[in-house]
C-alpha cells in the first residue's frame, strides 16, 4: 500500500509539474500573464453577485452581466455586432429587431413572415391612399371631413401612381400600428404622463433636486408595455423599407408629363401631409407633419421626422434629394429623428445637410424610438443634449453612411443608452470629427468644475441613488461605430467607450488613423459597476487622456477594456491608466502589433492596481490591472515597464494571496493573440 501511494503521489507531481511546464511555455501573452498572478481566464470576470452595488437593480441588462462575468469575449461578441450590423443595414426594420434584443424586449414581428401582408395588398387597389387616409381617420375615432372628400380624391389623382401607392402603404402601417402604441402606453395615467411629459430629459441632469419628478419617472417607467411599443415601430420601420426600395430612384420628371410637378398637402387627426416633387420648400415650426416624401430641392425644414407627443404618436421625413437644412432654431423641442412617446423617422438620400437641434433629436429616443439615417454628402450634426444617437426607455439610432461628417454635442450625446435604453451611433466612411464640447463649460463634471462631464462616444449610463434614497435605475446600451476614415474624438469627462452605473458603453472604430482626446474617464474606463470598452483595430492613433483614470480603467466593481490591434499608436496616459484596476475592478490594456509608444505620468499605470478599502470585504474580490504589449519595438516611461521583459506588482499583504492585490504587464513579440475578434465560423451564404 506504501509503495502504491509512493507512485500515486510521485505520479501526481510529474503531471503537476507538466502542467506547469505547458502554462510556462505557452505561446498566449495573456495566458503568460495570468499565470503570473495565479489566475486563470475563468477566473478573470464577476459574477453578477459580486458586486453588492450593482445587485438587486430592477431593469439591468442581461448585456452588462454577461460582459462583467465574460469580459474576454467581448471583443468575440463585437464582433458579431459588426458582422450582424452589415448584414442587416439595408433594413430598418431589422436593424431595430436587433436592437430591441439587447434592451431584453426582443419583438422580431415581420422577420420571418410579413404580418403586414394582408394589409399591403390593399395598396395595389385603386384609391389605396384614400383608402389609408379613411384607416387612419377612424384610429381617432373620426371620418374623413364630407366637404374634404372631393378635393381629397383630386389631390391624390395629381400624384404619380408609385409616389400615391408607397404613401399609402406608409399611412397603412401607421393606422395599424397605432393600436400596438396604445396598447404600449395603456396603464400610463394621463395625469402621470402630463407631469413627466415636460420634463423628459430630467434624469440625465439629475442632481438629487425636484426628487417628486424623480419619482414620477421611476413609476412610469414600470408602467410601458416596451415590446407592444416596438411592435408598432417595426410596422412603420417595414412599411418605410418598402416605400425606400420603391421610390429611392424615382424621378419625378421622367414620370408622365401631366404629374412631373405634383404638390399634395392634407391635414390629418395625427398631423399634416406633405408630398412635394422638389421645390426649395419650407416646412415651418407651426406644423405638424405626419408624413413628408420630398423629392429634391434644397429644403428647409423647421420641424418634421419627430412626433409630437402621446397623442399625435408618429411622424415620418423622407428627403430625397438636395442639400438640405434642418434647423429648429432655438426651440427646445424634439425634431429631426426623435421618438418622444412614440415613433419618428428622419431618411435623407443625398446632399450636404446641417441639423440642428437643442435636446432630443437626431436619433433620439424617449419611451420612443427615434431614427435619423442620412445616406451621403459631408453632413454636419449640431445638437446640445439626449442627440446623435440617445436613447432612455427606447431605441435611438443615427445612421450617417457616407462623408466626412461633424458630430457636435456637449452632453449624453453621440451613442448614450441610458435606462432601458439603446443609443447607437454608426459611421461608415469618411474622416469625421466627433465633438463633445469641453471649452464651453454648461456641465461641470464632479471630476473637474473646468471639464464638461460629456457621457457622450460610446457611453452607457444609469442613476445613481444609493447614496441617496436607494433608489437607483441602471444603464443602458450606448455604442458609437466608426467603419472607415481619419477621425477625430474629443470630449470632455466620461466618454468614449466608458460606462457608468450598470451601463455598457463601447467605442468600436475599424479603420483609420484616429485621435482620441480627453479628460477623466474616457477611452476604456468602466465607473462604478461600470462596462467600458474603446476597440480600435486598425491605423496610427494617438490617445491622450489629461487628468486621470482612463484607457483601460475599471474603477469600483467595474470594467475597462482598451484593445488597439495593430498601428503604430502613441498613448499620453494619467495615473489609474493603461490597464489599471481600483477599487475591485478589471482593468484591461491591450496593444497587438506595432510600434508604440507610451507616455504616463502616473504612478499606476500599466498594468496596475490599487485597493482603496483594505480590512473590510472588498480585501478579497477581484482587483486585476493587465497590460500587454504583443509585438513592435515599443518605448515605455520607465521601471517596471519595459521592453521585452514582464512585471508584476508588488503586493501590500503578499502573505495572504489577496484577489484584490493583482497587477501585471507584459510586452514581447507573439504570434497568438490574446482574445478572439471574429465568429469561429464564416457565414457560406451567398
Amino acid at each position: 500500500m506504501t509503495q502504491r501511494l509512493a507512485w500515486l503521489i510521485l505520479t501526481c507531481c510529474c503531471l503537476v509539474s507538466w502542467a506547469q511546464a505547458e502554462v510556462a511555455q505557452s505561446d498566449d501573452p495573456l495566458d503568460i500573464a495570468l499565470q503570473k498572478v495565479g489566475l486563470t481566464r475563468e477566473r478573470l470576470g464577476f459574477m453578477p453577485w459580486d458586486a453588492p452595488l450593482a445587485g438587486g437593480q430592477r431593469y439591468r441588462l442581461g448585456v452588462f452581466d454577461f460582459y462583467m462575468h465574460h469580459p474576454l469575449k467581448i471583443p468575440y461578441f463585437l464582433g458579431h455586432f459588426k458582422r450582424n450590423f452589415h448584414k442587416y443595414q439595408d433594413s430598418l426594420r431589422d436593424t431595430l429587431i436587433y436592437m430591441s434584443g439587447k434592451v431584453d424586449e426582443a419583438v422580431r414581428r415581420g422577420y420571418h413572415y410579413n404580418p403586414m401582408e394582408k394589409m399591403y395588398e390593399k395598396i395595389s387597389q385603386p384609391d389605396a391612399f384614400y383608402t389609408a387616409l379613411e384607416e387612419l381617420f377612424r384610429t381617432t375615432e373620426s371620418r374623413i371631413p364630407l366637404f374634404d372628400r372631393q378635393g381629397l380624391r383630386r389631390q391624390i389623382a395629381a400624384l404619380p401612381q408609385p409616389v400615391a401607392t408607397e404613401a399609402a402603404r406608409i399611412v397603412f402601417s401607421m393606422a395599424s400600428a397605432s393600436r400596438w402604441h396604445t396598447r404600449a402606453f395603456r396603464r400610463l395615467p394621463r395625469p402621470l404622463y402630463e407631469r413627466i411629459a415636460p420634463h423628459i430629459n430630467y434624469l440625465v441632469f439629475h442632481r438629487g433636486t425636484q426628487e417628486e419628478l424623480k419619482y414620477d419617472f421611476l413609476e412610469a417607467i414600470g408602467l410601458v408595455d416596451y415590446r407592444f411599443l416596438y411592435t408598432g415601430a417595426l410596422e412603420v420601420a417595414d412599411a418605410v423599407d418598402e416605400a425606400v426600395e420603391a421610390l429611392k430612384d424615382f424621378d419625378p420628371q421622367s414620370a408622365e408629363a401631366d404629374k412631373s410637378d405634383f404638390h399634395f398637402s392634407y391635414e390629418t387627426p395625427l398631423g399634416r401631409i406633405v408630398i412635394d416633387s422638389g421645390n426649395d420648400s419650407v416646412y415651418n415650426e407651426a406644423e405638424n407633419y405626419l408624413l413628408i416624401l420630398d423629392f429634391g430641392g434644397n429644403d428647409t425644414y423647421s420641424k418634421g421626422g419627430a412626433n409630437k407627443d402621446l397623442d399625435h404618436p408618429f411622424s415620418v421625413l423622407i428627403d430625397f434629394k438636395g442639400n438640405d437644412r434642418y434647423n429648429s432654431g432655438d426651440r427646445d423641442v424634439p425634431a429631426f429623428g426623435s421618438g418622444y412617446f412614440g415613433y419618428g423617422f428622419l431618411l435623407d438620400f443625398e446632399g450636404d445637410d446641417l441639423y440642428r437641434c437643442i435636446n432630443s433629436t437626431q436619433g433620439s429616443a424617449s419611451f420612443g424610438v427615434g431614427v435619423l439615417i442620412d445616406y451621403g454628402g459631408n453632413d454636419k450634426y449640431i445638437g446640445r443634449t439626449t442627440a446623435q444617437g440617445f436613447a432612455q426607455y427606447g431605441l435611438g439610432l443615427l445612421f450617417d453612411r457616407g462623408g466626412n461628417d461633424i458630430y457636435s454635442a456637449f452632453l449624453a450625446s453621440q451613442g448614450h443608452g441610458a435606462t432601458k435604453g439603446y443609443g447607437l451611433l454608426v459611421d461608415l466612411e469618411g474622416d469625421d470629427i466627433y465633438y463633445s464640447d469641453d471649452e464651453h463649460i454648461l456641465f461641470p463634471s464632479a471630476q473637474s468644475r473646468t471639464h464638461n462631464r460629456s457621457m457622450s462616444q460610446g457611453f452607457g449610463g444609469g442613476l445613481r441613488g444609493d447614496l441617496a434614497d436607494g433608489h437607483s435605475l441602471p444603464g443602458g446600451v450606448g455604442v458609437l461605430y466608426d467603419l472607415e476614415g481619419n477621425d477625430q474624438y474629443s470630449a470632455g469627462v466620461f466618454a468614449q467607450g466608458c460606462a457608468y452605473w450598470s451601463g455598457v458603453g463601447i467605442l468600436l472604430d475599424s479603420n483609420g488613423d484616429d485621435r482620441y482626446f480627453g479628460a477623466w474617464y474616457v477611452q476604456g474606463a468602466g465607473v462604478h459597476t461600470g462596462v467600458g470598452v474603446l476597440l480600435d483595430e486598425g491605423g496610427d492613433d494617438t490617445y491622450i487622456a489629461r487628468l486621470n483614470a482612463s484607457q483601460g480603467l475599471g474603477h469600483d466593481f467595474s470594467l475597462g477594456m482598451l484593445i488597439d490591434k495593430t498601428g503604430n499608436d502613441t498613448y499620453h496616459a494619467p495615473n489609474l491608466s493603461l490597464g489599471t484596476a481600483n477599487s475591485n475592478s478589471i482593468g484591461l490594456c491591450f496593444d497587438l502589433h506595432g510600434d508604440d509608444s507610451y507616455n504616463s505620468t502616473g504612478t499606476l499605470t500599466l498594468g496596475a492596481y490599487n485597493n482603496s478599502e483594505l480590512g473590510t470585504l472588498r480585501e478579497d474580490f477581484l482587483n486585476i490591472g493587465i497590460f500587454l504589449d504583443t509585438q513592435g519595438n515599443d518605448t515605455y516611461p520607465g521601471p517596471p515597464a519595459a521592453e521585452n521583459s514582464i512585471w508584476v506588482r508588488e503586493r501590500e499583504h503578499p502573505q495572504y494571496e489577496l484577489l484584490s492585490e493583482k497587477g501585471v504587464g507584459l510586452d514581447g513579440d507573439y504570434t497568438k493573440l490574446p482574445v478572439r475578434f471574429e465568429p469561429y465560423t464564416e457565414d457560406k451564404k451567398k
